[in-house]
This record gives structure tokens, sequence and C-alpha cells, in this order.
């Protein structure tokens, strides 16, 4: 069962559950492109197109280590007023897979199966760089109070 701190009210519990799917989503995708190289690469136009701009587990880096720091910013949210380490979690996970998921939407639109795959990635982008936008504005108001 996962217990959460005491002192975190429903809307942080939320948060940090959003913030953990997220950051899973992401981190899956990664790791199957790692672990599944090969064969990825027949399974779809679009996966075939993303290997010609670099390797495919390469990619998978990317996005498992950006859902890794999603993850860890989950991890921080309770004492992101005291610790820096929660801004700097989002800034580079959002950034990280906000950059990845937009060049995977560009790809998406000619070597997609449907139009569902683009769109749902460009949405991710859009999130992502949002999570990333919090994190660095975050960051500021910190140098700045210091």
């Amino acid at each position: 069962m996962i217990t959460f701190d005491k002192h975190m009210s429903y809307a942080e519990m939320i948060a940090s559950l959003m913030l953990i799917g997220t950051g899973l989503m992401t981190m899956e995708r990664g790791l199957f492109w790692i672990i599944e190289t090969d064969t990825s690469l027949f399974d779809s136009h679009l996966y075939a197109t993303l290997s010609l701009v670099m390797p495919l587990w390469l990619w998978g880096l990317i996005f498992a280590l950006s859902g890794l720091f999603v993850i860890l910013a989950s991890l921080k949210l309770p004492k992101r007023d005291t610790a820096i380490s929660f801004a700097i979690f989002l800034l580079i996970g959002g950034l990280g897979s906000s950059v990845a998921y937009f060049i995977i939407t560009i790809a998406g639109f000619g070597n997609a199966e449907t139009w569902l795959t683009p769109v749902q990635y460009i949405t991710l982008s859009g999130l992502n760089g949002i999570l990333a936008f919090i994190g660095g504005v975050r960051i500021w108001q910190t140098k700045i109070t210091s």
C-alpha cells in the first residue's frame, strides 16, 4: 500500500501521483527502446525514422533518464519549499522529455500509423515543457530570494 506524508494535502498527493505516472510512462518508453531496439525498428515507420537521426537505444536513454528525473521530483514534492532539488529534477526531467517528445512529434506526422500518435506526443511535449518551466521558475525564485 502506498503511504503518503501525513502533512501532504490531497492536492499534493494527486500532484505526486501524476508526476510519478508521467515519469513512469516516459521511462517505460525509454526502457522499451533500450531493451527492444532491434525488434522496435521493424514495428513502426516512426521508430525507423527516429533511428535515422540517432540510434533508438539513445532515444531510449534520453527518455528513461528524463522520466527518472520527473519521478525523483515527485519524491521531493513534500520538501519543495526547502529543497532546490525538486525544482532541478523537474527542470531537467521536464525539459529532456519535452524536447524528445517534440522531435518525435515532428517525425510522427509523416510516419505514424494514425494521427493519434503525434497528437499524444505533442500533448506530452507540452505537459513536460510546462513542468520544466515550473521547475525553472522555482530555481529563479530561489536565486532571487537568496
